[in-house]
C-alpha cells in the first residue's frame, strides 16, 4: 500500500514553486522504486491562501518561506511566521522554515524539535536538497502519526454512532449546562476517554513505555505524579492528593523517592536478548530448541515480569524507563512509599521544582491511579497481633 504524505508549500516566488514541483516529482519517481511513499504537493503564495488551505485540508508536512508578498503591499513581510503559528495550532506536521533570513524565523520553544530552519541558496540549490533530505528522514514519524490519526478517527466514529449520537438529547437536557463551549469540551473528553480505553483493549492492555509519561509536563503548577530531578541526580515523585493540590488548601507537598533501577533492568534485558538469540540460532538451523535454552529464556522473562510487578512488595511501585531526549534515557524506577518527605507548598523548594530542568516529566493520567492505589494499599495495612499459644 502506498503511503501518502500531504505537503504544503508556502512560497510566493513562481520560479521556486516550479523548482519544488520538479523536486517532489523526481523524489516520487525515486521513491516508487524502493519505497511506497508518495508526496502530494499543494502550493500557495500568501498567508491568506495558506490559512484557507489549512482550514479545509489536513497536511502532514509544511515548507514555509518567511517573507511572503501580501495583497495591497509593495514589500514582503514576515508573514511566514503567522503561517507557522497556524500550522502548529492545527496540524500534527513536520515543518521546515525555508528562508534567506533564518534569524527572522520565530519558533516557539516547545516546537524546536518539530520545526527546522533551512537557509535558501547555496551551490546547486543546496538548501532545497537539505530540506528534502530532512523531510525524507522525518517521513517514518509522519506516517506513524497518520496511522495513529486514522485509528483515532475510526474509533471516534464507532463510539460516536454507537453511543453519543443515540444519546445526544441527554447532553442538552441539563438546564444548568447550556454553554456550547462547555458542551463541546465535555463531549471531547467523553469521546477521547472511550477511544483510549478501546485502543488499549485492542492490544490486550499492552502499553508503550512512552504512554506512561508526559515529557515535559504541560501544566504550570505542581500536580500529583510530577517527577522532579534534583541537582545531585536523585528523583522524587509528587504523591500529594490531586484534589488537595487543586484547591490550594494544603500547607505541604509530599514527595516519594524514585530509586533508579537502570543497572538491574539492563542486566535483565541482556539476559533476555542472550537467550532469545540462542533460541533463534537453533530455529534458523531447523534444530529443536534445547530444554535448557527454553527454560533459561522463560526464567529471564519471568524475572523481568516479577520486577515490573513491583517486586511483589507493597512499599514499591514500578515506573518504566523514560526517554527525556534523543541522548538521555533514565529509569526504570521503583517509587519508594517508605521514603516520603514533606516540603512547604509555598517554600523555595516547591517553587524551584517548577523549573523545566527540575520537573522533567509527569506520570500520565491513565497510569496515575495505579500508583495512588498502591500508595493507599501500603498505608492501609494494619496487621493483627500474632496469636500466642503460651
Amino acid at each position: 500500500m502506498t503511503e501518502i504524505v500531504r505537503l504544503l508549500l508556502v512560497e510566493d516566488n513562481p520560479q521556486e514553486q516550479e523548482e519544488w514541483k520538479n523536486t517532489i516529482q523526481r523524489q516520487n519517481v525515486r521513491a516508487s522504486l524502493k519505497a511506497n511513499v508518495n508526496y502530494v504537493l499543494t502550493v500557495v503564495s500568501t498567508l491568506e491562501e495558506a490559512r484557507a488551505k489549512i482550514e479545509l485540508c489536513d497536511f502532514d508536512a509544511g515548507i514555509v518561506d518567511l517573507r511572503l508578498a501580501a495583497p495591497g503591499k509593495e514589500s514582503m513581510d514576515r508573514s511566514g511566521n503567522e503561517v507557522l503559528d497556524i500550522l502548529l495550532q492545527s496540524e500534527l506536521a513536520a515543518i521546515a522554515m525555508f528562508t534567506g533570513e533564518p534569524s527572522g524565523a520565530d519558533i516557539p520553544s516547545y516546537a524546536k524539535a518539530q520545526v527546522k530552519v533551512f537557509t535558501k541558496g547555496g551551490e546547486e540549490n543546496e538548501g532545497t536538497s537539505a530540506v528534502l533530505n530532512w523531510l525524507i528522514s522525518e517521513t517514518p514519524m509522519i506516517i506513524c502519526v497518520r496511522r495513529a490519526q486514522k485509528e483515532i478517527k475510526k474509533e471516534m466514529a464507532r463510539f460516536f454512532f454507537h453511543s453519543v449520537w443515540p444519546r445526544w438529547s441527554n447532553w442538552l437536557e441539563e438546564p444548568s449546562i447550556q454553554n456550547e463551549d462547555f458542551l463541546a469540551t465535555a463531549m471531547a473528553r467523553h469521546i477521547t476517554s472511550h477511544v483510549y480505553a478501546s485502543l488499549l483493549e485492542k492490544f490486550k492492555q499492552r502499553a508503550h513505555p512512552e504512554e506512561w509519561y508526559v515529557v515535559p509536563p504541560i501544566h504550570e503548577t505542581l500536580r500529583t505524579g510530577d517527577i522532579v530531578r534534583h541537582a545531585n541526580g536523585t528523583l522524587e515523585v509528587v504523591i500529594t492528593p490531586r484534589c488537595d493540590l487543586a484547591t490550594g488548601k494544603v500547607e505541604s507537598i509530599q514527595l516519594a523517592v524514585c530509586d533508579d533501577e537502570s543497572l538491574e533492568w539492563g542486566k535483565m534485558l541482556s539476559a533476555i536478548e542472550k537467550y532469545t538469540a540462542e533460541q533463534n540460532a537453533h530455529t534458523s538451523k531447523g534444530e529443536k530448541i534445547p530444554d535448557s535454552v527454553r527454560q533459561n529464556l522463560e526464567k529471564a522473562q519471568n524475572k523481568q515480569r516479577a520486577f515490573t510487578q513491583h517486586r511483589s512488595k507493597s512499599s514499591l511501585h514500578f515506573l518504566p524507563p523514560m526517554k527525556l531526549s534523543q541522548n538521555e534515557n533514565i529509569g526504570p524506577f521503583m517509587v519508594r512509599f517508605d521514603l516520603i518527605r514533606s516540603i512547604p507548598v509555598n517554600g523555595d523548594d516547591a517553587k524551584s521544582m517548577l523549573q523545566k530542568e527540575t520537573r522533567v516529566a509527569s506520570v500520565a493520567s491513565e497510569f496515575l491511579p495505579s500508583m495512588v492505589e498502591r500508595l493507599g494499599t501500603f498505608f492501609s495495612r494494619i496487621g493483627t497481633p500474632d496469636y500466642s499459644h503460651v
